[in-house]
């Protein structure tokens, strides 16, 4: 995954004027899985910040992804989590992937891109509504990555539950 270099600037400025806040010499920084899409991302960072923020290490750490990055933010685990904006609000909400944990009070400090739900389907499919969804085998995703959570959702404001498509 590339992203631009202003992006990528952006989220360092951003971070460099979160340390005063974070009060720690390292920061813990979520990332994803090997595999993952925000692993590269929380490297790419993190080589940023260790670069050019004087007295601050960043460490990126392997998690299991972007739904269980505001888990760790919460728990301290990590200082800093990389996930999907609709994901940070489920988090902050106590909703969804995060019921059973609970409303977390967390903040944004930046955004790396913005986060949408594609769905494509052959033209001659005979789907073509998320409705006709219902029964067919799709797919949404890696386990633990953002794409779940956000396809539930969207399955359950059509009225289907993630067990109707396999």
């Amino acid at each position: 995954m590339k992203l631009p270099k202003i992006k990528i600037v952006l989220a360092v400025v951003t971070l460099m004027g979160a340390t005063g806040l974070a009060n720690a010499e390292e920061l813990r920084l979520g990332t994803a899985s090997q595999g993952g899409a925000f692993y590269p991302v929380g490297q790419a960072v993190s080589t940023l910040v260790n670069k050019h923020a004087e007295g601050l290490e960043m460490v990126p750490v392997v998690t299991q992804g972007s739904v269980q990055n505001p888990k760790l933010v919460n728990s301290g685990e990590v200082d800093i989590g990389i996930t999907n904006n609709n994901l940070a609000v489920f988090a902050n909400k106590g909703i969804l992937a995060y019921k059973k944990d609970g409303a977390m009070d967390l903040r944004g400090i930046g955004a790396l891109h913005f986060s949408v739900l594609h769905m494509i389907t052959m033209a001659d499919s005979d789907i073509e509504t998320v409705a006709d969804l219902k029964g067919k085998k799709i797919a949404i995703g890696p386990a633990g990555g953002g794409t779940i959570p956000f396809t539930k959702q969207v399955l359950e404001l059509h009225g289907l539950d993630i067990k109707d498509i396999t």
